[in-house]
C-alpha cells in the first residue's frame, strides 16, 4: 500500500510539472488542417513569441480549415498523448471563426482540457492569429477580403433536420444508401414526439452556411407535409427549403425515388447487434466497417489481435457517424478511458463524439454485457494462467467462480474464457469446480 501511495505521489508530482511548464511556454504551434501539418502532432507551425505572453502568425488559411494550439511537438507522428498536456483548444468543438467574432478576444480552455476541440475558418483569407498564454486568449484578424467556402454536390443524398440525435445545421446529414436507378434510402431514429426533415445533395464544412446549399436543397412540396406511413408522398423541387414533419418517436426506413420523385417512409427497426469501431483492425475509425460482435443473450463476444495502443468505441448501430452518435454509441465516463485487461469497465450511452477507450498492444477475448453495461479485455496466450483462473486476469477471485457459474448456466460457452474452469477434468463444467476454485481464493 505504501508502495502504491508513493507511485501515486510521484505521478501526480509528475503530472503538476508538466502543467507548470505548459503554463509559461517558449513556443506555440498551430495543428490543423493544411497549411498546419495536416494534423500531425509532431509538424505543427511555430508560431512567432512577440512579448514574454504572445504568440503571432500571419498566414493564408483556406475555407473550413480546422486547428488548435499546442506549446510542444510530439516525438513522433499520432503520439497525441506526448503533446495532451500542452495543448490549448477552441472553448467547443468546431467553434467558428467569423465575421461575428472576428478581433475579439476568444477564451482558449485551460491547458489539456478538452484538447479535440477545434476552431473552424469559415471563409479564405490572409489572417493574422495571436495567442495570450496569460489569459488563455486568442484573436483572430482577417487582413484581406473573406472569400466564403464554395459549396458543390459530392454525388450523394442527405436527410438534414431533427434525426438520429441531429439539429437542423448545414454541415449534418444523415449520408442515404444509393440504391442504383435514382432510389436511395437510409434508416433513421427520432426521440421527440415531433420532428423535421429534409434532404439536401451538398453539404457545407460550416453549421450556418444556408446561402450556400441553398440550390441544392429539397423535401415535401409544401413545407410541413406530415408523414403518411407506407404512402409515397410527393418531393418538391431542388431548391426549396420545405419539410416533412413526422411524428411519434421511432424508427423508420426512409426510402427516396428520384425518377417518380416521391418519398416513402416505413417503420421499420434496428437490428439487435453490437459493434467495435475504432483503430484497425476496428475499421480504422469507419462507421459502417466497426467490427461485428458475436451475440448470446446480453452478452456480445469478440477476439482481436492489436498491433500496438488502439483506441475504440461500443455501438449497437452502424453506417454513419450521425446514426452512432444519435443514441447508439457506447463510450466512457471520461474521455479517452484506459482499459486495464481483465477488469470489468463500465460504459455509458454517448453522444461524445470525441470520447473513446484505449487499451495497449495484445491478443484479447472482448466480453460486452448490455444488460449491466459493462466490458472486459481478457488477455489471451502468453504465460500459463493460474489454476482457476477463468477469466484469464492473472488472478483467481470471485471473479473466476461467475465465469464458472456462467458456464454452467450456459450464459457463457468455454470459447468467451481463456482460462479452464473444468479443475477436476471430468470433462464438464459443475459445481465441484466452482467449489474448487473457492477454495484456492480462500487458501491464498
Amino acid at each position: 500500500m505504501k508502495k502504491f501511495f508513493t507511485t501515486l505521489f510521484m505521478l501526480a508530482a509528475v503530472v503538476c510539472m508538466n502543467a507548470q511548464d505548459a503554463i509559461d511556454p517558449d513556443h506555440m504551434y498551430i495543428l490543423g488542417n493544411d497549411p498546419f501539418g495536416n494534423w500531425d502532432p509532431s509538424a505543427g507551425v511555430e508560431m512567432t513569441k512577440t512579448d514574454a505572453y504572445c504568440f503571432e502568425l500571419e498566414a493564408h488559411i483556406p475555407a473550413s480549415t480546422y486547428l488548435s494550439f499546442t506549446a510542444e511537438l510530439a516525438p513522433t507522428s499520432g503520439d497525441w498523448d506526448a503533446i495532451a498536456p500542452y495543448r490549448l483548444a477552441a472553448p467547443s468543438n468546431n467553434y467558428e471563426i467569423n465575421k461575428g467574432n472576428f478581433e475579439m478576444p476568444i477564451a482558449l480552455n485551460d491547458w489539456g482540457v478538452n484538447v479535440n476541440n477545434a476552431f473552424l475558418i469559415t471563409g479564405e483569407a490572409d489572417y493574422k492569429i495571436e495567442v495570450y498564454t496569460d489569459e488563455l486568449l486568442v484573436i483572430f484578424t482577417p487582413l484581406g477580403d473573406i472569400q466564403e467556402e464554395i459549396v458543390e454536390p459530392d454525388g450523394n443524398i442527405y436527410i438534414m433536420g431533427e434525426v438520429n440525435g441531429n439539429a437542423w445545421a448545414t454541415n449534418v446529414g444523415v449520408k442515404m444508401t444509393d440504391e442504383t436507378d435514382n432510389l436511395y434510402s437510409a434508416i433513421i431514429t427520432t426521440t421527440a414526439d415531433s420532428c423535421t426533415f429534409a434532404f439536401t445533395k451538398a453539404l457545407s464544412k460550416t453549421a450556418n452556411n444556408w446561402a450556400g446549399i441553398a440550390p441544392y436543397r429539397f423535401g415535401s412540396a409544401e413545407n410541413g407535409t406530415e408523414v403518411v406511413l407506407d404512402e409515397a408522398m410527393p418531393l418538391g423541387e431542388d431548391g426549396n427549403d420545405a419539410s416533412f414533419k413526422l411524428d411519434d418517436a421511432g424508427v423508420y426506413k426512409l426510402t427516396l425515388d428520384l425518377n417518380a420523385r416521391t418519398l416513402t417512409v416505413e417503420a421499420s427497426e434496428l437490428e439487435d447487434a453490437m459493434y467495435i469501431i475504432g483503430g484497425n483492425p476496428f475499421g480504422n475509425w469507419d462507421p459502417a466497417n466497426g467490427v461485428k460482435m458475436t451475440k448470446n443473450g446480453d452478452i456480445y463476444t469478440y477476439e482481436a489481435t492489436l498491433e500496438g495502443e488502439t483506441y475504440f468505441i461500443f455501438a449497437d448501430a452502424e453506417g454513419s457517424w450521425d446514426i452512432v452518435n444519435g443514441g447508439h454509441r457506447y463510450g466512457p465516463l471520461e474521455e479517452n478511458e484506459e482499459v486495464v485487461a481483465g477488469e470489468d469497465h463500465v460504459t455509458q450511452i454517448s453522444g461524445n463524439g470525441n470520447a473513446s477507450y484505449k487499451i495497449g498492444a495484445g491478443e484479447y477475448a472482448i466480453t460486452f454485457d448490455k444488460a449491466n453495461l459493462t466490458f472486459k479485455f481478457v488477455a489471451k496466450g502468453g504465460e500459463d494462467l493460474p489454476v482457476g483462473d477463468v477469466d484469464g486476469d492473472k488472478k483467481v477471485d470471485i471473479g473466476d467462480v461467475n465465469a464458472a457459474i456462467n458456464l454452467i448456466l450456459e450464459l457463457k460457452t468455454p470459447d468467451d474464457y481463456p482460462g479452464n474452469a473444468d479443475l477436476d477434468g471430468d470433462g464438464k463444467v459443475d459445481i465441484s469446480d466452482v467449489n474448487l476454485i473457492i477454495n484456492i481464493i480462500l487458501s491464498n
